[in-house]
């Protein structure tokens, strides 16, 4: 993997070896760039405008997963009499996958 200043070597490949490093790219290899993902990754995570701002970016498919879980905790409320945590657990846990997937996209285009 690489990160390219700007557009594709001299010979044309985007991922060239010998080329690519006397046209000032940066070459990682693939521990390298995911080393590189993750530490972008949990600074996102550390950001509670980056959080917010992810939040906006949630899918039709996201919304629409999170609200079959909270009607599916309350209904369990008028059976059992309180949302079970697990109810609350999987809600908080999507939410915080789907959080976690917009901020690799994000990582990964800025990789790129």
């Amino acid at each position: 993997m690489y990160r390219p200043p700007s557009g594709p070597c001299l010979c044309g490949c985007t991922d060239c070896p010998s080329c690519g490093p006397a046209q000032d790219y940066t070459l990682l290899d693939e521990e390298t760039f995911d080393e590189e993902l993750a530490a972008l990754v949990r600074q996102k995570s550390q950001n509670l405008a980056a959080i917010t701002a992810a939040q906006g970016e949630f899918t039709n498919e996201d919304f629409a997963h999170i609200d079959a879980l909270i009607f599916q905790a309350f209904d369990s409320e008028r059976v059992v009499g309180g949302i079970p945590p697990e109810a609350m657990q999987a809600i908080g846990q999507y939410i915080l996958t789907a959080i976690t997937r917009i901020f690799t996209e994000q990582a990964q285009k800025e990789l790129s």
